[in-house]
């Protein structure tokens, strides 16, 4: 079962007497803001942390050395577990409905009314 709210899938699920985990539904869209914005603001800490780097390069190279090197390996880090997330929530059950992979096209529908 699908629908745009969460309201809407309880109403369905209770109308048919269907026992809702707790936990579910899952708003998709919620997750989809959340890892998008877990993505922008990794961007702009390695910005942060280039610029502390540089910052240290003219003090201690050495040290500049072992700052960058955490810093891309931290970036590192979180860029995989940022995109085996995405990739694990865009491709689940629920992230393949809320993407409208499963629409079926009905008879009698338009090219420009199914593109819309």
């Amino acid at each position: 079962m699908t629908a745009r709210t969460k309201a809407e899938i309880i109403d369905t699920a209770n109308t048919n007497d269907v026992d809702v985990t707790e936990g579910y539904p899952v708003e998709m869209h919620k997750i989809y803001v959340a890892w998008f914005l877990w993505g922008f603001y990794s961007k702009i800490a390695m910005v942060v942390l280039m610029g502390i780097t540089s910052a240290v390069y003219c003090f201690a190279e050495k040290a500049s050395i072992i700052v960058g090197s955490i810093s891309c390996g931290l970036y590192i880090s979180n860029a995989i577990v940022w995109l085996s997330c995405g990739g694990v929530w865009r491709f689940s059950k629920a992230g393949v409905i809320a993407a409208g992979d499963k629409l079926d096209r009905q008879a009698g529908v338009s090219n420009e009314d199914w593109e819309s």
